[in-house]
């Protein structure tokens, strides 16, 4: 898939106060997520880092995440709804100095 190509996942995500669910839109700048009640804008410009967690205390309903942390610290975390074939489908189109370790154990 290109680049700038936009694909759709069905997820759930959560940052320190809410979790939601809805879908998530690839888009060339960054990654747009839409809820029932919710909207949140990423830029991938502003973030710090990112990486895949499978950790007992990051996961979301029991799947893993991918876990984003802006350059302010913040954290949102987003998990697929579609499977994890589609989770590091979605970890490979964040740009590469930002993303770390994808798919490293990390308590499997």
């Amino acid at each position: 898939m290109p680049r700038n190509a936009k694909r759709s996942y069905a997820v759930v995500w959560s940052d320190e106060q809410t979790t939601a669910s809805g879908r998530l839109e690839v888009l060339s700048e960054g990654l747009a997520l839409h809820g029932r009640e919710s909207r949140v804008w990423i830029r991938f410009a502003d973030l710090a880092g990112a990486a895949i967690s499978r950790g007992e205390g990051d996961r979301l309903r029991g799947l893993p995440v991918l876990a984003l942390t802006s350059r302010s610290g913040s954290r949102i975390r987003i998990a697929s709804l579609e499977g994890t074939g589609a989770l590091h489908e979605l970890a490979a189109r964040v740009p590469h100095p930002v993303l770390a370790a994808v798919g490293a154990p990390d308590g499997i």
